[in-house]
């Protein structure tokens, strides 16, 4: 049994140390180094920080006067460009 525990309380982005965490990677990079992971991770999905797609559209519908643009700079790639379609197709 690991003496150390990790908490990992929301959505972990490709390329993040906490989706290192998750994939069971043994080593994890920072501050320049390699470091072992010495700790038992371990996940729960009840937080979220932020609105998720629906709500965000949910939110853009209600503008009297729609903004001319909207930037999207949060997510991978993919679902970014799903949720940028999801706006021009519904919001026109």
């Amino acid at each position: 049994m690991k003496k150390n525990s990790v908490l990992i309380v929301g959505y972990q982005a490709e390329g993040t140390r906490g989706r290192a965490l998750l994939a069971g990677d043994t080593e994890i990079k920072f501050f320049g180094e390699y470091h072992q992971v010495k700790a038992e991770i371990f996940k729960i999905n009840e937080f979220s920080g932020h609105a998720d797609q629906s709500e965000l559209l949910g939110w853009l519908k209600h503008f009297k006067d729609p903004p001319t643009l909207t930037l999207i700079n949060h997510g991978e790639p993919h679902q970014s460009q799903a949720f940028k379609t999801k706006i021009k197709t519904d919001l026109n």
